[in-house]
């Protein structure tokens, strides 16, 4: 009786022995995953503003056509912007409309006797263009055109005769945007403006034809929807 006493001892003591030392099988550690990237993509309507700087040109000639003054007319411009885009794979179509205020101005001197004086007053400027543009991971080069409208006051100082009015026209330009956040987007961009002429029939009975083009650099950062 003593032995087998003693052998279940030894039994049960060699059992707890060789399952102390069987190594311990701990659960897999899962990697973290890094959160996934945001998909950036232009389609959508936007909206912002858009600030820079203009300098243009008008030139007022007389009904034969003869050049009468012609002077530069700069200045600031700021307004607002919106338009829609919609994105096919890396290209981007879209339409866009803008307004902006604006105090560029300048003068001239008539070239020939009695050499009266000019001035040229913007007051504000608007464009709605198409685009076209070209995505690559989140920056676009784009080019865009439409049509240009300009309110452009004319001031024959001499006469003190002053005529404003409304000048349509056509633009051309070209930028590059980029989306900073899946609704932020930032771009520079140029805009040729070629505002067209206007007539206008002095008192004396005299007619002139004023014309006005502009170039315009200017940044823009708008909303995503």
């Amino acid at each position: 009786m003593n032995r087998l006493l003693l052998a279940a001892t030894l039994v049960t003591a060699f059992a707890a022995s060789a399952g102390a030392t069987e190594p311990t099988v701990l659960p897999p550690v899962l990697e973290a995953q890094a959160p996934a990237m945001p998909v950036l993509n232009w389609a959508g309507y936007y909206v912002g503003g858009h600030a820079g700087y203009l300098w243009g040109h008008t030139v007022v000639r007389e009904e034969s056509g003869a050049v009468v003054a012609l002077g530069p007319t700069d200045g600031f411009v700021g307004g607002i912007l919106g338009g829609a885009n919609w994105q096919f794979g890396t290209w981007v179509v879209g339409g866009e409309g803008d307004f902006g205020w604006t105090d560029a101005h300048g003068n001239g001197v008539e070239m020939s006797p009695p050499a009266d004086k000019f001035t040229y007053r913007i007051r504000w400027t608007s464009h709605v263009r198409a685009r076209l543009g070209y995505d690559f991971d989140g920056t676009m080069v784009y080019l865009a055109g439409g049509l240009a409208i300009a309110q452009l006051h004319v001031e024959e100082v001499t006469q003190r005769i002053l005529v404003g009015s409304t000048y349509p026209g056509g633009t051309v330009g070209f930028g590059v945007e980029h989306l900073f956040t899946p609704q932020i987007a930032g771009r520079i961009e140029y805009l040729y403006d070629d505002f067209g002429s206007k007539t206008y029939t002095l008192p004396d009975g005299d007619k002139y034809k004023a014309s006005l083009t502009a170039h315009t650099v200017r940044g823009a950062v708008s909303y995503k929807f």
